[in-house]
């Protein structure tokens, strides 16, 4: 009963989750850093699943707001 998203180039490895984090050969990094505010408000608003392609350790987890920004923490069952 919970949505699951994939953040792909978004939010490639959990290191990208800050605002100012992009690819470094993204053509529209402020774009990108739009979209990523957007999916991860979503995704905290929702209670959503982010699953990012590019982490091994943890690839599924949940989305919290910290501050003005938000956190990773493990997603919950």
């Amino acid at each position: 009963d919970r949505a699951m998203v994939f953040s792909g180039d978004t939010m490639p490895t959990a290191q990208h989750v800050g605002a100012a984090y992009n690819m470094g050969y993204d053509l529209l990094p402020l774009e990108n850093r739009e979209s990523k505010h957007d999916l991860l408000a979503r995704a905290a608003d929702e209670r959503q699943l982010i699953v990012i392609d590019h982490e091994c350790a943890t690839p599924v987890v949940s989305i919290t707001r910290d501050g003005n920004y938000f956190a990773l923490v493990p997603a919950d069952r």
